[in-house]
Order: structure tokens, then C-alpha cells, then sequence
């Protein structure tokens, strides 16, 4: 699961640079689906998953409900790399001033608002996005989870619990969005931010007790 704005972009060349990998890209984002109609997609994913063939890795901004279903009947391995939410989000509001992402309802409505960095990031679409992609699969169906902070061992053991060997290029920083909250918002800001996303910091927290970072 590439979370934006966590380095997806950079694990994701690295996987499509190696001939071992049987790789299926997957960007099509339930994130981009209003929250009435997303509900019935996800709903229907439930009961009737998305075909997923053996030894297939699949990579993208989906939402692992999408072939997991309600209840998994296949083996699987889920692994993903999150960051600090509120860094995360300032990374995503920035890429997205710099990018047209016209089909995102998300993307028009802010900027036909003309959202500000504060706007965005207390806005009920962004609200616990790591939550919103993990709908309906418990962040424990994750075998493992690793910290943007701690990206390079965080990498090496996605593609160490994927069972991805053969791969020799290293870790570049593609489609990278330079942000230091500090300096865009006050430390009272940061903490209404941080009380709004308070079940993404509960899985953020979470993947760092558990996985050792």
C-alpha cells in the first residue's frame, strides 16, 4: 500500500527496476471517490474482492479492502511505509499546489476554495487519511509497517518481508515534496492537527511500538 507522500514513488522504481518482481501498479484510489458513493464501493469489495493472482505484488494508492474483501481467504502479505501525519500532510498540500490532479474532487474543491495549509489540513477529506485507507482491514492484518523517518531500513524490510531478492539499485527520492512544518505552523496548530488526526497517530504510534523504529 503507497501511502502518498511516504516514498511510495521511490520503492515503487525500485520494484519496476527488478526483473524478479511480478508487479501489478494499482493507483486507481478509492481516496478519490466522495465519501456517499466510496461507501458503496467499499461496501461491494467486502463481499466480492478484486482478483489477485499467486506470487503478484501489488502496489499502489489502493485500498487493501479492495482484494482482501471483509474477510480474507488467501494468504497475503500487507506492508506499507507511513510518516509523521502532520508532515505528511504538509508534504501532500504542497505537492498538490505544484500538481493538477483535475479528476480529484478532493484537489478541485480545494482549489476552488482556495484552501490554505490550515484549511487542508483540518478539512474532512484529509481527516485520519491513514485510517481511510485502511477501512475495514485492521492496521494488525499488516505484516509490516515502516517509518518514513527511518526510510532505508524501513525499505529493506518491506521487499525482506515480500521475499523480493535480486535487487541491487538503491533507494532513490523521486517525486519529492521539501516541507518543514516548523516553520509553516505554530505549535498550537499543531497540536488542534494532531488532536484532529488522532486515530492516525494512533496507527502511526502503533507501526513504531511495534516494528521497532
Amino acid at each position: 500500500m503507497h501511502t502518498p507522500k511516504c516514498a511510495g514513488t521511490s520503492v515503487r522504481m525500485m520494484l519496476e527496476g527488478n526483473p524478479h518482481v511480478n508487479l501489478r501498479c494499482d493507483y486507481e484510489s478509492f481516496a478519490r471517490i466522495p465519501a456517499p458513493d466510496r461507501a458503496v464501493v467499499i461496501d461491494r469489495c467486502k463481499t466480492a474482492p478484486a482478483e489477485a493472482s499467486d506470487h503478484e505484488i501489488i502496489y499502489g494508492h489502493f485500498f487493501p479492502i479492495k482484494y482482501l474483501g471483509a474477510e480474507p481467504h488467501r494468504d497475503f502479505k500487507l506492508v506499507t511505509i507511513l510518516r509523521d501525519p502532520v508532515e505528511r500532510i504538509v508534504s501532500h498540500y504542497k505537492f498538490w499546489g505544484t500538481t493538477i490532479f483535475g479528476e480529484h474532487y478532493v484537489w478541485k474543491k480545494m482549489k476552488a476554495e482556495n484552501w490554505s495549509l490550515i484549511d487542508f489540513a483540518l478539512s474532512d477529506e484529509m481527516r485520519n487519511f491513514y485510517s481511510q485507507f485502511m477501512e475495514g482491514v485492521g492496521v494488525d492484518k499488516f505484516s509490516y509497517i515502516g517509518i518514513f523517518e527511518n526510510l532505508d531500513v524501513s525499505v529493506r524490510k518491506c521487499l525482506d518481508v515480500l521475499e523480493v531478492s535480486g535487487n541491487s539499485m538503491s533507494l532513490g527520492h523521486h517525486n519529492k515534496t521539501e516541507s518543514n512544518y516548523k516553520v509553516d505552523l505554530s505549535d498550537d496548530i499543531i497540536k488542534e492537527i494532531k488532536k484532529f488526526h488522532a486515530e492516525d497517530y494512533k496507527i502511526y504510534e502503533y507501526a513504531v511500538s511495534k516494528f521497532g523504529h
